[in-house]
């Protein structure tokens, strides 16, 4: 595709000469890459539920040495000027500490994603090759809490079942959203949040996710057969999309089994940490 360079912007005429010709990320260390660029790709993988992210389908991009630098100057000039502004205002446009702190001269770019969305009752090959990575330690940024707030998991997943996807994998997308939605409220990081997807070691032990599916699952099943009893969450169905899947009065029984299942699991495991840390 031919780009007319006078025709755009300055700052994206910038870009386009930043960026070089993207490369295997295994011939440049982890340690190169920004906080934002990994954050941004393990919350992609986690509400896809990757089953494939290895270090053969991540690209990087390198751009000219000290670029990283520039950009960092550039965002804390422009956060400066916000300074002089509405503090409502400048809250939602000032960039924080760490995503300015944490540009680099390289640019992750994601790629292939064959491997993903599976049934959400079969997410036991979950694998995410940026839990190794330190960047994933750090807490997320309040732009990419922001983010993760404003996600619509039932938006999407209607959106992939007007597509002809099949509705298990549409409803993977809403697991692993409302998921990481309630840990991100409890500050979790992203190694936490993707620790408890992935199996463990050998992968012979169900993750947190899956006990949470499983116990919610169950729940459900024992619901289902009063299902006409039970009291669930109200739904208004006008102006709702016909792929929507709060839709189905059994998807709503299941949707508050999993709410339920997952809040219990998550204040299990507090309590366990806290208790190690007492006895250590």
């Amino acid at each position: 595709k031919v780009v007319d360079m006078t025709a755009a912007p300055a700052s994206q005429v910038v870009d386009w000469k930043l960026l070089h010709v993207c490369s295997c990320i295994c011939y440049v260390g982890p340690s190169k890459f920004s906080v934002e660029d990994v954050h941004r790709i393990g919350v992609l993988d986690i509400r896809l539920c990757n089953l494939d992210r290895h270090l053969g389908n991540i690209l990087v991009s390198r751009m000219k040495p000290g670029s990283g630098r520039l950009m960092r100057q550039k965002l804390k000039i422009e956060s400066g000027a916000e300074d002089t502004k509405d503090s409502s205002a400048a809250d939602s446009t000032t960039p924080s500490p760490s995503s300015t702190d944490s540009l680099s001269d390289y640019k992750l770019v994601p790629i292939d994603h064959a491997y993903i969305l599976p049934d959400f009752r079969h997410i036991e090959e979950v694998n995410f090759e940026w839990l190794h990575w330190k960047q994933t330690k750090i807490p997320f940024s309040q732009e990419t809490k922001r983010y993760i707030k404003l996600l619509d998991p039932f938006d999407d997943a209607a959106k992939l079942r007007a597509l002809r996807l099949e509705e298990a994998s549409a409803i993977t997308v809403v697991v692993s959203t409302l998921f990481l939605k309630e840990c991100v409220s409890r500050e979790m990081t992203l190694w936490d949040i993707g620790s408890a997807i992935q199996r463990e070691g050998m992968g012979t032990n169900p993750s947190c996710l899956e006990k949470i599916v499983r116990s919610a699952m169950n729940e459900y099943e024992s619901e289902s057969k009063k299902i006409m009893s039970v009291g669930i969450v109200d739904f208004d169905e006008v102006n709702k999309s016909r792929y929507d899947l709060r839709r189905d009065f059994k998807f709503r029984v299941f949707l508050k089994c999993f709410k339920d299942s997952m809040k219990n699991q998550l204040d299990s495991q507090l309590l366990g940490k806290i208790a190690v840390h007492h006895i250590s």
